[in-house]
């Protein structure tokens, strides 16, 4: 039997999701039942790692924390980075300086549990599900 682990870079793919209106029915993705489809019979799903940030924005943060919380019902481990404010200048002619969220930790935290995980025997094998390129050299053909 295949021990099967998940890690999604949750932060990436919810908010991805949220920019594209037409994808926005799949915000509240049940991962759980997704991670299945790619199953075969002789695989079992182990672990389910839902990486992600909450936002500072009250209706973004309120709801965010309701979907965390359906997560975690359907047994997935949560595992939170932080929301950092950031000055940035507009690289258009206008030069103006405005205020950036930014999400921190979440690659490098879904980087540190994969690592353990292999180092541990922690999985046959791993799927991670993100949209977010900087994870592309974690990916062992």
């Amino acid at each position: 039997m295949n021990r099967i682990v998940a890690l999604i870079d949750g932060f990436n793919v919810y908010y991805s999701l949220d920019e594209k209106k037409k994808y926005h029915k799949y915000k509240w993705l049940d991962y759980r039942k997704l991670i299945e489809t790619f199953c075969r019979p002789n695989d079992r799903i182990d672990e389910v790692y839902y990486f992600t940030a909450l936002t500072n924005s009250p209706g973004k943060r309120k709801r965010h924390e309701i979907y965390i919380e359906a997560l975690r019902l359907r047994g997935i481990k949560i595992i939170e980075g932080k929301i950092r404010m950031r000055e940035q200048t507009c690289k258009a002619t206008c030069k103006e300086v405005f205020i950036r969220l930014e999400e921190k930790q979440t690659d490098v935290n879904i980087a540190v549990k994969l690592i353990d995980l292999a180092i541990n025997d922690g999985f046959d094998k791993v799927l991670v599900i993100s949209g977010d390129t900087d994870l592309v050299p974690a990916y062992m053909p």
